[in-house]
């Protein structure tokens, strides 16, 4: 290797020429890379608090960046499927009802089994059955036939407690118990009904006689309240 200003023969590794003083291309190579970093720093820097040698990693202080959420993962803008966000509800909850549910394990077929309560609950005041013809109209409701025809108005608040009772059991996580309960008021219920079909069968109007909206809620509170122990039974087959 020769030097470029003066033609002397350098030797391998030298960075300056000893004759004239001029820096070879390896000299220039190292000048170009200690400006470039600071002096007595090594790369990365010991300042920076990153993860190394098992250190856990620490943002930097001083200059903190606002976080931005990586494409992909649901954000407050949508997700990557272009789906708008879906807070969990129990996350807005108040803090009582946070633990409440966390703590009695609450699913979708509690709450199902409360809706078919409550609905067994309103069909007491709804039309069950009705008749229609000629010009007239005649409708009934449950607690009508309770009381009316089937001389029995103790069978009205029996099954108003056994469907309250019963959601409460739901709400607090009591399965069997609360489907028990339930049932008996369903029972109560569907006992009204066949009751309303097989008086008005020995009427005039039995070609006439159509199930209310009444009727139809004491058949579907009936169902709905058989499905937590459904789900519950379920679950422990398949555990």
């Amino acid at each position: 290797m020769f030097c470029r200003k003066c033609g002397m023969k350098l030797n391998d590794g030298e960075t300056i020429c000893p004759q004239c003083g001029q820096a070879t291309s390896r000299g220039k190579l190292e000048n170009s890379t200690q400006q470039d970093s600071p002096q007595g720093q090594s790369f990365p820097p010991k300042d920076q608090n990153i993860y190394l040698q098992g250190q856990s990693y620490q943002p930097q202080q001083g200059n903190p960046q606002p976080y931005q959420p990586q494409q992909g993962y649901p954000s407050q803008q949508g997700n990557a499927q272009g789906q708008p966000y879906q807070p969990n509800p129990v996350q807005q909850a108040e803090p009582w009802l946070q633990n409440w549910v966390i703590t009695h394990q609450l699913d979708k077929g509690h709450a199902i089994g409360i809706t078919g309560c409550v609905i067994l609950f309103l069909s007491i005041f709804m039309t069950l059955v009705y008749t229609s013809g000629l010009g007239e109209y005649e409708k009934a409701t449950l607690q009508q036939y309770f009381t009316e025809v089937m001389d029995r108005p103790s069978l009205v608040p029996v099954m108003g407690i056994c469907t309250i009772a019963a959601a409460a059991l739901f709400f607090c996580n009591k399965v069997t118990p609360g489907t028990a309960v339930g049932i008996v008021g369903a029972i109560t219920g569907l006992g009204g009904l066949f009751s309303a079909w097989a008086y008005i069968a020995e009427t005039e109007y039995a070609a006439m006689m159509h199930t209310g909206i009444g009727g139809y809620m004491v058949m579907a509170g009936t169902i709905l309240v058989l499905v937590p122990q459904i789900r519950k039974s379920s679950k422990q087959n398949h555990g």
